[in-house]
């Protein structure tokens, strides 16, 4: 592990760092667009193929594509401490207001 701004990451985290710097912020962000495309079309197949639903293939297929989106997101994340921070508190912000909207339906229904 190496120490970064008072926080230690991990050996993928590094990697993750150096492919990164290698491509830069721009080719990765387009990158993320295309991965984010393989995975919509990964899930559109998996639903379409109704048949398949219980065959690995399509299954494989999804978790690649979410192995991918996940590491350019982690990317832009260790790049960016804004955008770490702002995706945590976003996040916990969604979570919560979905939660208080399940709770408020339960209770009408």
């Amino acid at each position: 592990m190496s120490e970064t701004q008072g926080n230690y990451l991990t050996d993928i985290e590094l990697k993750q760092l150096e492919i990164m710097e290698h491509y830069g912020i721009d080719k990765q962000y387009d990158q993320l667009i295309e991965e984010c495309s393989e995975l919509i079309k990964a899930i559109c197949k998996y639903k379409r193929d109704d048949i398949l639903q219980s065959d690995i293939i399509p299954t494989a297929n999804i978790i690649e594509e979410i192995a991918d989106v996940e590491n350019l997101i982690e990317q832009l994340k260790l790049k960016d401490k804004f955008i770490a921070a702002g995706v945590v508190s976003i996040k916990e912000h969604k979570v919560n207001r979905e939660i208080d909207r399940i709770k408020t339906r339960h209770k009408r229904g």
